[in-house]
């Protein structure tokens, strides 16, 4: 069974658990009162269905990490804790990006618009609480953990909200304008804390054998390097379909990305080009584009992070080997 393979088989295994996590949330929420308005009727049905289409990465660097299996009920208590958070992120991204469609299904807040009568802001409003929902539901899980593992995610959850700031500031820059510097922090704070170093450090954390901090220490710059490449991927993505999403849709939003950065710098005349053209045009866009080939630039980047997780092998051989598996997960394909 190859690496993908394995998260694949994970992923499916705890979306039954995160799937009746999320139904049993919104139950909670109509078990207070005998109201029925309108939405009521399809949000276990939708969210589900919203829910379930998701990597389930962060869960399965807990669950490799800790090199424990979901039977153990602190793994799955933090991997719903942090997937539960995640959600809330994404219903309170989909608002903050405008975004129409996620994972080939409307939007939380576009799906609940069409039952609006006279708001024209019912779908955020609702979308904004249901995401809040999912938070209350995401500490009330944490809680359950050793205290350190409970704040660990806890500072997880603010290091993300503050790369969220930082990511809608961006978008109050002219495109290309931001400060690599900027971009960078954003990245570190949003996606390798939040994706990969801190559910790493949960695993480690909730494994049965204590580890030295020097081990910790090593894991969690490795991860967060990881992480950065992640985003890159992410970035680089950004250019074909996905999720249900347009391509481009960094470059028509004006959000400063590595990709931006990378073309500004080694590709000046394309970027001064993509400054003029109409970036909401998507067939002027790729033709643009296109001709620049990334795969370079990140199989360099690809291997820096490989050096990194050598590393690991001279402080602990069986996480050195768990890393490589999570590197492979980050190969362009």
């Amino acid at each position: 069974m190859t690496t993908k393979e394995r998260m694949l088989s994970f992923a499916s295994e705890f979306n039954t658990y995160f799937l009746a996590e999320v139904e049993s949330v919104i139950n909670q929420q109509l078990s207070f009162d005998k109201v029925r308005v309108e939405p009521d009727d399809f949000l276990v049905p939708y969210l589900k269905a919203y829910a379930e289409g998701g990597k389930r990465i962060r869960p399965y660097i807990v669950h490799l990490l800790s090199q424990k299996n979901l039977d153990d009920k602190d793994v799955l208590s933090c991997c719903l804790s942090i997937e539960l958070f995640h959600l809330m992120a994404l219903i309170h991204d989909d608002i903050m990006d405008q975004s129409p469609q996620r994972r080939g299904v409307p939007t939380i807040h576009i799906a609940v618009q069409e039952h609006a009568k006279e708001s024209k802001r019912l779908g955020e409003d609702v979308a904004i609480l249901l995401g809040d929902s999912f938070l209350v539901a995401s500490l009330t899980k944490a809680r359950l953990l050793p205290e350190t593992t409970y704040f660990t995610i806890t500072e997880m959850m603010q290091r993300t909200n503050r790369g969220q700031y930082l990511d809608a500031l961006g978008m109050n820059d002219p495109y290309g304008e931001s400060k690599e510097e900027v971009v960078f922090t954003r990245n570190l704070l949003k996606t390798a804390w939040y994706t990969f170093a801190t559910p790493a450090v949960l695993g480690l954390q909730l494994a049965e054998q204590p580890y030295s901090e020097e081990e910790i220490e090593a894991i969690t710059k490795v991860y967060l390097d990881l992480g950065i490449l992640f985003q890159i991927r992410d970035d680089i993505l950004d250019g074909t379909a996905k999720d249900g999403k347009q391509p481009y849709e960094d470059v028509k939003d004006g959000q400063t990305t590595w990709v931006t950065l990378h073309i500004k710098k080694h590709y000046p005349d394309v970027f001064n080009q993509l400054l003029q053209i109409d970036r909401s045009n998507v067939q002027q866009v790729h033709d643009l584009l296109s001709p620049i080939s990334f795969i370079e630039a990140y199989s360099y980047e690809y291997d820096m992070c490989e050096m990194k997780v050598e590393t690991l092998k001279e402080i602990n051989t069986e996480l050195y080997e768990i890393s490589k598996e999570v590197l492979e997960l980050l190969k362009l394909s």
